[in-house]
């Protein structure tokens, strides 16, 4: 009886279940510290957001804390992901959580364009299993949740991609556009 509950509910929206099971994928210990093979990236990217947060918001010069005798302005990608962590801190304090999550709202993002993509071109059931595929491999579930911009690069891409395939197909100068700005934030990320 449950189980056929779970294939309705799966038939009736399956991009709500897709979302659903990468959400609670990547939930799993969201709040553990910065840890891993890429815990040096992830603190840079962390520290970039918190001297944001602490120093007036000034997206050209992103500052880390390891500068030494210097104020730390360091060479990395557009901060665009920083900061937008940083304006989560300025709502709801410094917790490195939001990092995490502002990764896991672009990873979820990403399963959604890619879903729409997939379903266009091929049909719902193939949408369903790419989806599927992208929502528990090991690597994207690792990156989509570590406090770094590729998954909003990622997102950026994808959701490029579907808006240039709508502006193919219907010439509507707002796809265009959209296209455009995914396409020059995925540049500088």
């Amino acid at each position: 009886m449950l189980i056929n509950n779970i294939k309705n509910n799966i038939k009736k929206s399956p991009l709500i279940f897709l979302i659903t099971l990468a959400l609670s994928v990547r939930l799993y210990n969201i709040n553990s510290p910065i840890i891993g093979i890429h815990s040096w990236r992830q603190a840079d990217t962390a520290a970039i957001a918190r001297n944001f947060y602490e120093n007036r918001f000034n997206i050209f010069y992103p500052q880390i804390d390891w500068g030494g005798n210097s104020l730390g302005y360091c060479e990395t990608e557009f901060p665009i992901y920083s900061f937008i962590v940083a304006i989560f801190y300025k709502i709801f304090g410094v917790h490195e959580i939001f990092g995490r999550l502002t990764s896991v709202i672009f990873s979820l993002l990403t399963i959604y364009f890619l879903y729409k993509i997939t379903a266009k071109y091929f049909n719902q059931k193939t949408a369903f299993w790419s989806c599927f595929c992208f929502a528990i491999l090991p690597l994207t579930v690792y990156y989509s949740r570590t406090f770094q911009p590729e998954s909003m690069l990622l997102m950026c891409s994808v959701s490029g991609i579907y808006y240039f395939i709508n502006w193919l197909e219907s010439e509507k100068i707002h796809f265009l556009s959209i296209f455009r700005n995914f396409c020059i934030l995925s540049l500088f990320n």
